[in-house]
């Protein structure tokens, strides 16, 4: 009953079969045009250019990685690798498509059809187990009573299911129509272009399978028997266009030639034409006669920026609205970099001047150029003799200066207190601060204690980095504060840890040093 209810809510439609005109026609896509030929999905692909503009688009919307991420922090991510959604997105949605063909076709059904469907279908995995993609023709969508949406879908031999909005991924074509539930295919507005390229296409054919004979009529004096006249016919049939004319006989011209058309002119003026529809640059198709070899590539980030950007974007926010249901935590993020990769020249001077000024660190080089981290390689540098930048943007320098360090007396003591003092502080709030953050995260007492584990283990080189002290007093002092965290966390006295942490833990650090115990 509920989907017969549902099903009333759609105008009805007939059926037609795959093949009929319907579907290349004027409702979903195209249509008929002036110059003649129908420019539907089918047809519209036949012309080079076009089918070449919209293999470019929807391969490199395919192509970067499609990665699910997870907010740890205001300011940080990380990959939501744990989650099935992030499988689908990035290595396959379903069972027969990797991520690659399953934007490919999406995509492409987009640009053809103006909306790219998909039914959410759910698994032992969770509500979204695959993303199996829809036929654009078939479906309709309708905007409900309450705001919502929902969907008809007819397949090729008449069955008819209705989705509801969670049910469907639906990525709509700019422009959308005018109450926003569809977008609306490019053959609806560019079917003139198409049709005249396919009807200059379609004359290139004619006038080559007729060898570009010209068309014209022998103009002979006088009056001709039927006999004379059919000698004559047969002659020219036999003569493969090379005729002795007598008694006066001339050529009269009827037809325009290819260079009277400007035959060759136009099917290049076809190709800026679809850029222009297609908002790419002619050289991706292959029109080069602007292009340089100093410009192309500033054409290709605007290529990235003006047209590729707003296709990721969609894709980006469509996957937010449709597949994630915690939408402050998680979203999905392309990976675009390596569309924008310069030669191997310009690439190093920028990681040089990355590296120099301190914004990057040589390990994350390394892995933007595909190679592996190597241990060391995490610490950033400043150019000051090279030096190291700890995670407070101290500089360290690395070769430490062979004279020896001055006494302390007794008219510097207070001032090496303070510096000491001042260190102990910077060590104790960071860790109040990442406990409190772990705390926010999670507050499951194994997870506390796996995370500890590893915190601790970090926060030891710190302290030994910053008080500079022995790493092996490091590690004991950050085990000693582990220890006292757990405890905290079993009999529910967390905040009063933290508050210490931060109000006494500078003492605490400063006795640890002089005795080697936390505790005065």
């Amino acid at each position: 009953m509920f989907a017969e209810y549902i099903a009333s809510l759609f105008e009805p439609n007939a059926l037609y079969a795959p093949w009929d005109d319907f579907w290349y026609g004027g409702k979903t896509a195209g249509g008929n045009t002036m110059s003649g030929p129908v420019a539907g999905p089918d047809t519209a692909m036949h012309v080079a250019a076009f089918f070449n503009g919209v293999r470019i688009l929807a391969e490199t919307v395919a192509q970067p990685p499609l990665i699910l991420y997870e907010r740890t922090s205001e300011d940080t991510k990380e990959k939501a690798q744990n989650n099935p959604l992030f499988t689908l997105l990035h290595d396959q949605p379903n069972q027969f498509q990797s991520s690659y063909e399953y934007r490919l076709l999406l995509t492409t059904n987009m640009l053809l059809g103006g909306n790219a469907y998909s039914e959410i279908v759910s698994g032992s995995r969770g509500p979204i187990g695959e993303l199996r993609p829809l036929m654009t023709g078939y479906m309709t969508p309708k905007k409900l009573a309450s705001g919502r949406l929902g969907y008809m879908y007819r397949d090729e031999k008449g069955n008819e299911t209705v989705y509801t909005q969670d049910e469907i991924f639906h990525v709509r074509a700019f422009p959308l129509s005018a109450d926003g539930v569809t977008g609306q295919s490019l053959l609806t507005f560019a079917r003139e272009t198409l049709g005249l390229a396919l009807a200059t296409q379609n004359y290139g054919t004619r006038l080559y399978n007729t060898d570009a004979k010209q068309r014209g009529n022998y103009a002979i004096p006088g009056s001709l028997t039927k006999e004379q006249i059919d000698t004559i016919k047969d002659q020219i049939r036999q003569s493969d266009g090379l005729m002795v004319l007598t008694n006066g006989a001339t050529w009269v011209q009827t037809g325009m030639t290819a260079q009277d058309a400007e035959f060759l002119l136009n099917r290049k003026f076809e190709i800026v034409e679809i850029c222009r529809w297609l908002n790419v640059q002619p050289h991706l198709l292959k029109d080069l006669d602007r292009s340089t070899n100093n410009n192309i590539e500033h054409q290709g980030l605007e290529f990235l920026q003006f047209t590729m950007m707003p296709y990721f974007i969609n894709w980006e926010q469509s996957i937010l609205r449709d597949l994630i249901v915690q939408k402050s935590r998680f979203f999905a993020e392309f990976l675009v970099d390596g569309l924008v990769r310069a030669d191997i020249a310009t690439r190093y001077s920028a990681y040089g001047t990355g590296i120099n000024t301190g914004f990057m660190s040589r390990n994350q080089v390394r892995i933007k150029e595909n190679w592996n981290s190597e241990p060391g390689l995490d610490q950033f540098l400043v150019d000051q003799n090279k030096a190291l930048v700890d995670k407070k943007g101290n500089i360290i320098p690395v070769n430490k200066p062979d004279t020896p360090q001055p006494a302390v007396s007794p008219n510097n003591a207070a001032h090496y207190h303070q510096l000491l003092l001042s260190s102990c502080r910077r060590v104790m709030h960071a860790e109040a601060k990442e406990l409190e953050r772990a705390w926010k995260k999670d507050k499951n007492v194994q997870k506390l204690a796996d995370w500890a584990e590893k915190f601790y283990a970090k926060h030891a080189e710190f302290a030994a980095e910053v008080m500079q002290i022995d790493e092996k007093k490091a590690r004991k002092f950050a085990e000693d504060r582990r220890d006292q965290f757990l405890l905290s966390v079993k009999d529910n006295s967390f905040y009063d840890h933290v508050h210490q942490t931060e109000k006494y833990g500078s003492d605490q650090l400063i006795a640890f040093l002089g005795n080697g115990t936390n505790h005065g």
